[in-house]
């Protein structure tokens, strides 16, 4: 969140922000966020970039953000109106209060190689130079020259300095201010008096891991000279360490506890303030006690909130105190991630260059690659749609469409990924046959391990939906559509309704809690954690306070039979019960996830509702809601999103992890266009049938990358005898090391 990059108002002169265009429903919440944020500190605004973008002011021209290549003609004055008397200027007059300089970029984007569209894959910025449109340079010159703007001239130095032209003074010792050579305020330096001792700095980015029985903490030491670290476990000091030291390992942890830890330093008996809090939990005996890939290693459980750019951008804007958020779930559909015209809302084009554009198939704008560069602190949770895809998946039709997420998911190897493939595999509204499916799930797995992408953890998600076992007429068995314990790392679920609600129209066949604990028990038997993948109070809409039917196969026609529920009554009835069954199954549950929209002014979702009633689900449109949604997720036992989040996270793939073994693979994809030579071989491999930006991995005969490289040949001559594979993007081909 912006606040968490704020230095401090001593160091800030000016709060800056870019303005390329106005939008009330996508841009104005984070605008208004920032203003907020300077009027309460007294800090002008600068509006540090600011352009027309999607304009060409030479042609007078406007290029719509979904389709830059169908431009609309326009005349100067509706080009002048529709961005800086409808946007611009709207905007800094209406808030004159704070906003004191305006930095307007007048650059021909299109002609510099950096911007130009299509090629640069940065999105359409157009020509907004104001000396290429006679009336637009008049009716600029005419808005400077209204008095209302300082412009250039030889008195503006003193206009800016408040109308002196008095330079400011000299630092003293005595003006209050550390400046100059001194060392604190008016002390050190030049100055004569002797500045107090520094007060001890607290330690940062305290850890604690589990490592076999025990408990593992370590963390950043920032004091210089300190004596000791003392160290707190439930806030009793349980030992020490001496200076420098910046790790302990408590080895008296006991089996199913959780511990919170911190850490404060001392110096001569002065001590810092404390670390932050880290928990841990050591895993009862009996169990795998494994840990999964990409599991927080404290027991933690990480908290996701989605599933639109827009849902979650308003979430952090406008939910204060609610910490950044662990994970950003957002939605791809994988037949599309090569299709230029919007990249199956990947986000990554087939030249390995962002977008630059988001997609909206009317549930909020889309873009997985903004997920993972914009929201830098959080993972990332991918809904994979793959509804009518999996026979060509199967049939290896979709091959380089995996290969190019697996690219994807490379571009970004700091990133934790969540990938749940085929999500909600068992529900009606998806119509997945279970051999297709298992078969597609395996397959995709398999070719991104092959392509060698280690930084996504593989999630099966059930509905868990009492409707979808309406509409079949009965549950159906979950294992018909497991892939197997090597492919799977988290079950997921979702969650939408009362725990024990009971449909009004026709019978229940079963309900939300015994679905939920049907698939939590079969997740313990295989040693696996649960992340519930989608949640949201279906039916309530938390801004107005109200609660309708859903659905005319549960309660009645969609929408319908409104009843007004204070904020404290939806919290009793919908969110208190979902947290007590996160938390009665806390050993299971590691993951969770919000969906945070105004359902009903998304396209798909609203009015007449063929999707059924879903609401408004957002957290920050209801105060009581708002307020103990934060004292829930504040308390311990919640990861959220920090620069230090992948450090929580377990990063090792375990044995149960394997999918096909690499020889198997070789079957598949050995490409007889392409050939090793020598082969066995002993020094440098060289290969045929390539062109010389052949990009390759090697593995070793485990599946372990050995090295990669780009060219016609490579030097294998430091790897031991044995069996290897080169694997490219559809080719995986057998050598011998001598």
């Amino acid at each position: 969140s912006i606040p968490n990059w704020y230095p401090g108002d001593a160091y800030v002169d000016y709060v800056g922000l870019s303005f390329f265009f106005f939008d009330e429903n996508f841009n104005k919440p984070n605008l208004d966020f920032l203003l907020d944020f300077a009027r309460q500190r007294d800090i002008p605004i600068m509006m540090s970039e600011v352009s027309a973008q999607y304009y060409e002011l030479d042609q007078n021209t406007f290029h719509p953000f979904d389709n830059p290549g169908s431009p609309t003609s326009l005349t100067s004055q509706e080009v002048w109106q529709q961005f800086w008397e409808d946007q611009l200027l709207p905007f800094v007059y209406g808030n004159e209060d704070i906003v004191r300089i305006v930095a307007y970029i007048n650059a021909d984007w299109q002609s510099q190689p950096q911007w130009t569209w299509p090629d640069a894959g940065n999105g359409f910025w157009g020509d907004p130079r104001i000396e290429t449109n006679s009336y637009i340079a008049s009716q600029w010159a005419s808005e400077l020259g209204n008095g209302r703007w300082l412009n250039g001239g030889p008195s503006l130095f003193s206009q800016l300095n408040g109308g002196s032209s008095t330079p400011p003074p000299a630092p003293t010792c005595t003006d209050g201010v550390q400046n100059g050579d001194e060392t604190g305020v008016d002390c050190g330096g030049s100055c004569p008096n002797t500045c107090p001792p520094t007060q001890v700095a607290a330690p940062s980015n305290l850890t604690a891991t589990v490592s076999g029985s025990a408990i593992a903490l370590s963390w950043t030491d920032n004091s210089t000279g300190e004596d000791s670290f003392r160290i707190e476990r439930d806030g009793s000091e349980i030992a020490s360490v001496g200076t420098g030291v910046s790790s302990y390992t408590d080895n008296t942890a006991a089996e199913g506890v959780t511990y919170a830890y911190r850490v404060r330093a001392e110096d001569a008996g002065n001590f810092s303030a404390y670390s932050n809090t880290a928990s841990a939990t050591v895993p009862t005996s009996g169990g795998s006690g494994e840990v999964a890939f990409l599991q927080p290693t404290n027991g933690d459980k990480i908290l996701f909130i989605g599933q639109d750019l827009q849902s979650v951008s308003e979430y952090i804007s406008g939910c204060a105190s609610c910490p950044t958020p662990g994970g950003t779930a957002t939605s791809v559909n994988l037949a599309g991630v090569l299709t230029s015209n919007f990249y199956g809302a990947l986000g990554f084009t087939e030249t390995k260059q962002p977008f630059g554009q988001d997609v909206n198939w009317g549930s909020g704008p889309l873009n997985a690659y903004s997920n993972a560069v914009g929201f830098s602190e959080s993972t990332v949770q991918i809904g994979l749609y793959l509804v009518d895809q999996t026979d060509q998946i199967n049939s290896g039709a979709l091959d380089d469409q995996i290969g190019h997420m697996g690219d994807f998911f490379k571009e970004h190897p700091n990133t934790a990924f969540y990938l749940r493939i085929g999500y909600e595999f068992d529900g009606a509204w998806n119509q997945y046959n279970q051999a297709s499916y298992v078969s597609a799930y395996q397959r995709m797995v398999d070719i991104l391990r092959a392509n060698g992408v280690t930084n996504v953890a593989y999630v099966w998600q059930s509905s868990t939906s009492p409707i979808d076992d309406i509409i079949d007429g009965g549950q159906e068995p979950l294992l018909d559509y497991y892939p197997g314990d090597d492919y799977v790392d988290w079950f997921g679920m979702s969650w939408f309704l009362l725990p024990d609600e009971q449909a009004t129209v026709g019978s229940t066949v079963t309900t939300q809690r015994q679905l939920a604990d049907e698939l939590v028990s079969l997740a313990r038997s295989k040693g696996k954690p649960v992340m519930i993948c989608e949640s949201t109070p279906q039916g309530y809409d938390l801004s107005a306070g109200t609660n309708s039917n859903i659905s005319t196969v549960w309660d009645g026609g969609a929408g319908g039979n409104t009843v007004s529920k204070s904020g404290t009554q939806i919290w009793n009835e919908w969110f208190q019960p979902f947290f007590d069954y996160i938390y009665a199954n806390d050993d299971g549950i590691k993951g969770v996830t919000f969906i945070n929209a105004d359902w009903d002014t998304q396209g798909l979702w609203d009015a007449p509702y063929e999707q059924g009633y879903w609401g408004d689900g957002r957290i920050q449109s209801n105060s009581t809601v708002e307020s103990n949604w934060v004292s829930e997720i504040t308390k311990s036992g919640w990861l959220h999103g920090s620069a230090s989040i992948n450090s929580a996270l377990n990063w090792s793939a375990t044995a149960a992890r394997g999918g096909k073994a690499m020889a198997e693979l070789a079957g598949e994809f050995d490409a007889p266009a392409i050939s090793l030579y020598p082969n066995p071989v002993a020094d440098r491999l060289h290969i045929s049938g390539v062109d010389e930006d052949f990009e390759f991995v090697i593995y070793d005969s485990k599946g372990m990358e050995m090295m990669r490289g780009t060219g016609l040949s490579v030097d294998v001559s430091q790897l031991k005898s044995g069996l290897y594979l080169l694997h490219s993007r559809k080719a995986l081909i057998r050598f011998v090391k001598q």
